[in-house]
């Protein structure tokens, strides 16, 4: 799933460049790398374990937006989130001003931006700060900010008119050599980077948990991908860049190949049809004894029974990781960011969940994670140990001047389920 958005104008480096220390020192709250064990993952020699929801706003969103998204992972005990893909500049330039990969120059050389990519320097200095881990996937299947099909027309421009999931052209990039060596230049400039913010390097950044190949990758068409690809651009990954972090599979589905695969650390899966119950049972049992098995994405639903009966599952047959689609956090200007998904009936999660989601069931959903991410941090399968209270809201508000009395405004607290206005009656502040 995604959501666009727009971005101030952007600066383009070559792939040589990663960036340059600012004055600004981030503490990590991190001991560890996360590893794996068998088939567990593994936070030193504890068992790591989450239950949490994807934040699509990663990168793009601004600053005061990442850090209260991430107060709110904090709040809930989600200490993992799923980032969206690197946005890719569109052949038709719609998305320039909000894209981090510009394309390859006349040399061939890929191009990307600088200031789009200190977005995810913030990002990535902030989770560190807050202890929460990221997963990143590497590029999209789908179109909307740009996925496979941009990459085929930086090299065979006008090429697809199409989405990429029904576009045959747009598969060139799981096949066609130039372009898949421009996927590699993305992939290498990522894992080198420096961290404007922190001085660390990407592929040493303890904040990320795993590197994803992509998302949903294959799409619904999982007759016609080439595993190859997979396993070429994991042995790169692994083998030549050699990043300090794991490797996930980005493939739309659990693959036989990729449990047998040295390269690829973690297999998962995105549920929007089908019954989701039994097709986490069913990943999960294939996966068992083999690799971790994180669900990244699921949706569509709009009661919490659903959701808890799936969060249930997952930890009770030994599911590493279940994320829900998706995390919206305050805006700087006062509310909160909102999404309405496809088909309409369900949109996106706000902390602590509030009346106006009734007709998706906010509110006990997000509440419905909550309790089991401290079941899944505690590896608590029989559900046994008291779920805490709900945490106070861990800022103030902030009002903004008013002008008039039908515009009232204030930064949001994260946690806060409501607010009271008062005015004095002697005219004094």
């Amino acid at each position: 799933m995604a959501e666009t958005s727009t971005d101030s104008s952007q600066e383009s480096v070559s792939s040589d460049v990663y960036g340059s220390v600012t004055d600004a020192v981030y503490q990590s709250a991190f001991s560890n790398f996360i590893t794996v064990q068998g088939d567990k993952l593994k936070d030193g020699d504890a068992d790591f374990r989450f239950a949490s929801l994807n934040y699509p706003g990663a990168i793009l969103d601004p600053d005061f937006s990442k850090e209260d998204a991430l107060r709110t992972f904090a709040a809930i005990g989600g200490k993992v989130t799923r980032t969206y893909v690197p946005p890719v500049k569109r052949y038709d330039n719609s998305n320039e001003s909000s894209a981090l990969v510009l394309g390859p120059d006349s040399n061939g050389t890929m191009q990307f931006s600088e200031e789009g990519f200190k977005k995810l320097d913030k990002f990535l200095a902030l989770a560190n700060q807050y202890g929460i881990r990221v997963i990143i996937p590497f590029v999209d299947q789908w179109q909307w900010v740009g996925g496979i099909e941009s990459y085929v027309n930086f090299r065979y421009p006008g090429t697809i008119s199409n989405d990429a999931a029904h576009d045959d052209d747009a598969w060139k990039f799981y096949t066609d050599p130039l372009v898949i060596s421009d996927f590699k230049q993305v992939i290498h400039y990522m894992m080198n980077r420096v961290n404007t913010y922190t001085g660390v390097m990407y592929k040493d950044d303890k904040a990320i948990l795993a590197w994803e190949t992509g998302n949903e990758l294959g799409g619904y068409n999982q007759d016609k991908f080439p595993q190859s690809w997979t396993t070429e651009i994991a042995r790169y990954i692994k083998e030549e860049e050699q990043p300090s972090q794991l490797l996930l599979d980005g493939r739309f589905a659990v693959n036989a190949e990729s449990l047998n695969d040295p390269n690829i650390d973690i297999v998962g899966n995105h549920f929007y049809t089908g019954n989701f119950l039994d097709k986490l049972n069913a990943d999960q049992q294939a996966a068992n004894g083999k690799k971790p098995y994180i669900l990244g994405e699921f949706g569509l639903y709009t009661s919490a029974a659903p959701v808890e009966t799936l969060y249930n599952a997952a930890l009770q047959n030994g599911t590493d990781g279940i994320m829900i689609w998706s995390l919206r956090p305050h805006k700087e200007d006062g509310g909160f960011y909102w999404h309405d998904e496809d088909p309409g009936n369900w949109a996106s999660y706000h902390w602590p969940g509030f009346s106006s989601g009734d007709y998706y069931g906010e509110k006990d959903i997000i509440r419905t994670v909550y309790k089991y991410a401290h079941y899944m941090n505690t590896n608590d399968v029989t559900k046994s140990t008291p779920v805490p209270a709900i945490p106070a809201p861990s800022n103030a508000p902030v009002l903004f001047d008013i002008t008039s009395v039908a515009d009232i405004k204030w930064q949001g607290s994260v946690g806060a389920s409501g607010y009271e206005v008062q005015r004095s009656t002697d005219g004094q502040d």
